[in-house]
């Protein structure tokens, strides 16, 4: 025998008698098994001058909270004094499954809780004995309100519609009556559930109709008072549940197999001192009766004790047959494919490694805001751990000449995929004061055998890369810099490593975009940011580590798992990006470098052939040295050379039309270009970025 615990209500985590009321065996039918766990309950008398009876019960489960004097009423959905039970003017007794379709007036049927309401007596004599149905406006007897004291009810010649908002309630109690009675003892009879509605008559034990009590369930969700209701019953009265309540998939999973054949009836992630209840969020991953996932951390919402391997425990019901589950962290639930026949899935199974990286950085910290160069911030002790840290342990025990003691979880912010504690200091000699060198302790977890890893890393006095980490040229605005969306490469300076374990490493984070990160082996001169599948206009926080590797080990805990601890020297570099399409422009400094891969002329060569220009009359206004005065002599005149040129709404282009050489402007220290093949022949100014037309 296996206990089937009921995680879905918090109130029930802290009673024991519950958890223990839902025993079943696996490899046998749910249907059976469901039907044996809420068969033979304490029979309540209908009516009784000795002892509670229906009357005293419907009173307290159905009071109102704000008038305990009163009850709801089932179908009018108004308050009504409890004392007026049995009066014509005021309530009586409401078999949701009507007395007339098998009940019979004969207990333990007859006075079931379960499907019992208070309802106004005139009411209760209009519905009758119509199954529950959606009303038909077609239909001749068709009356909305089904009576005129209970507003938001229907009816026609056959079927009675509740109010929405116990549709759900009148479902589920009817599934009960169900399952509860399968006639199987002498003063009970076997209630069918059916879509074959000229199946129901007096003369046998039908009522529906199913498909509709299928969707109302659906659409009208178990609500807090029902499942008060239902342990209300447990404990007061009849000493069984309505499963229907607890496990609402049981009536997909009994009633429409093809739809939804697979229902976990619990599912726990836990260790000997604490738990997850996980059963809504595999019932939520189940599709088309199939699930597929792999037992950890980031699948089941958490992790309820960090250093200690998980277990994992489900009782499923799949095609009518409970199966137990019994697996691990790691391990792979793949239902149906690895159900036996026996009835259980327990071991191993398809098992995933799980692994973390810790760091243990010294660091020298750079940021850039301009083309100039980057510019020192800072000496940093920097510490970086990978995965679901803030549901772990994590201590850091600094060595024994330290005047701190230990670095923990609440000291780390998580900056992307990453959680980081960074401590910064002015100079080295201040940061080795705080954090010297010798020998660090990383404790994830608990030290009882089953925890994941407890790093040892050994660090002394580093020397930092000698390359000063910068973002070579670019375009700058506002301390940013702008890169193209559809070119996000980025020149840095170029750093080689010491040795096979050195690694360039660089990424970003944002508010709205998350973060990420990559890597690469030291030595290339640019940065590729195309995996971020950029966003015009978004910032993006980025930075580039040199890391100088001195030390690296690997860890493996008692599953198997790995663990990586390095510790080593870092340049680091901290600047702001920003995806922008005027991050394509090239800038006067870069043009000045290298004009031919521009496709443009030396500067020098620039220079004569501006004199040639204005020699040949195509401008004149040379005057001392100074380009001051544009005028055009020869708008037809035969350019002296075609050539590129810029234009900033469209980029760089190459013309096949009337285009002078580029000049320069000694006068204000900046380059400028001649276009003629235009309806204006005119320069662009690069020290003013505008345009000059030609007069």
């Amino acid at each position: 025998m296996i206990s089937m615990f009921l995680w879905t209500m918090q109130s029930l985590l802290s009673n024991p008698e519950i958890r223990n009321y839902y025993v079943v065996d696996s490899n046998t039918t749910l249907r059976a098994s469901m039907h044996d766990l809420i068969d033979d309950h304490k029979v309540v008398p209908y009516t009784s001058s000795s002892r509670d009876d229906v009357w005293d019960a419907l009173k307290y489960l159905f009071k109102d909270s704000s008038n305990t004097d009163n009850v709801i009423l089932a179908y009018s959905r108004r308050s009504h004094p409890k004392s007026e039970s049995g009066l014509t003017s005021g309530w009586n007794r409401e078999h949701l499954w009507c007395n007339s379709y098998g009940l019979d007036s004969q207990e333990p049927a007859y006075s079931d809780l379960f499907n019992l309401m208070p309802a106004d007596w005139n009411v209760n004599s209009s519905r009758g004995n119509n199954f529950f149905d959606n009303s038909d406006p077609l239909d001749s007897s068709y009356n909305e309100p089904g009576f005129s004291e209970a507003p938001l009810t229907s009816r026609d010649s056959d079927s009675w519609e509740p109010p929405d908002e116990i549709k759900g309630d009148v479902a589920r109690a009817t599934f009960y009556m169900d399952l509860r009675y399968e006639g199987n003892a002498s003063d009970e009879v076997d209630l069918i559930i059916t879509d074959d509605i000229s199946l129901i008559t007096t003369d046998n034990t039908r009522f529906g109709k199913l498909s509709t009590l299928i969707e109302w369930h659906q659409e009208d969700p178990v609500s807090e008072e029902e499942r008060t209701r239902n342990q209300l019953i447990a404990e007061n009265y009849q000493q069984n549940r309505n499963p229907f309540i607890d496990f609402p998939e049981l009536v997909l999973a009994l009633h429409d197999s093809t739809n939804h054949s697979l229902v976990f009836l619990t599912a726990s992630y836990y260790t000997d001192n604490s738990s997850i209840d996980v059963t809504n969020l595999l019932n939520e991953n189940v599709s088309n009766g199939r699930i597929n996932m792999t037992i950890g951390n980031h699948t089941m919402g958490g992790d309820p004790e960090w250093g200690v391997v998980k277990s994992f425990y489900a009782l499923v019901a799949y095609e009518g047959k409970i199966f137990n589950l019994n697996l691990f962290e790691g391990d792979q639930i793949n239902i149906p494919d690895n159900l036996d026949n026996g009835g259980s899935l327990s071991g191993e199974g398809s098992r995933s490694i799980i692994w973390n990286d810790t760091d243990l950085f010294y660091s020298k910290s750079f940021t850039q805001q301009d083309i100039d160069a980057s510019v020192f911030r800072s000496y940093d002790l920097l510490l970086k751990s990978r995965g679901n840290f803030s549901s772990q342990v994590q201590t850091l025990n600094l060595p024994d000449v330290s005047s701190l003691s230990s670095i923990t979880n609440e000291q780390f912010v998580k900056e992307g995929s990453h959680y980081i504690f960074e401590h910064s200091f002015a100079s080295n000699a201040d940061l080795f004061s705080y954090y010297p060198s010798g020998e660090y302790n990383w404790n994830i977890g608990s030290s009882n055998g089953s925890n994941y890893v407890e790093h040892t890393l050994n660090t002394n006095e580093v020397e930092y890369p000698t390359i000063t980490p910068s973002v070579i040229g670019g375009k700058w605005e506002g301390g940013k810099l702008l890169v193209d969306p559809l070119n996000p490469v980025i020149r840095v300076s170029q750093w080689s490593g010491s040795d096979a374990n050195d690694r360039l490493e660089w990424g970003y984070w944002t508010a709205s975009r998350g973060a990420g990160g990559a890597s690469s082996s030291p030595g290339g001169s640019t940065i590729d940011f195309g995996w971020l599948s950029p966003i015009e206009g978004q910032d993006y926080l980025v930075y580039l580590f040199y890391v100088d590797v001195l030390s690296e080990q690997q860890n493996t805990d008692l599953r198997g798992d790995r663990y990586n601890a390095r510790f080593g020297a870092v340049s680091a570099l901290y600047f702001t990006m920003t995806l922008s399409t005027r991050g394509s422009e090239p800038t006067l400094s870069e043009i000045l470098a290298d004009p031919s891969s521009f496709g443009l002329v030396s500067q020098s060569d620039a220079y004569a052939s501006e004199r040639a220009a204005f020699e040949r009359g195509y401008i004149q206004g040379f005057y001392d040295g100074n380009l001051s005065v544009i005028q055009n002599q020869d708008s037809n005149a035969t350019p002296y050379t075609p050539s590129w040129f810029y234009m900033p709404d469209r980029g760089w282009m190459w013309s096949q039309k009337d285009v002078y050489p580029w000049f320069y402007d000694k006068k204000s220290s900046n380059w400028m270009y001649f276009q003629s093949g235009h309806e204006n022949p005119r320069f662009y100014h690069y020290g003013t970025k505008e345009w000059m037309t030609l007069e």
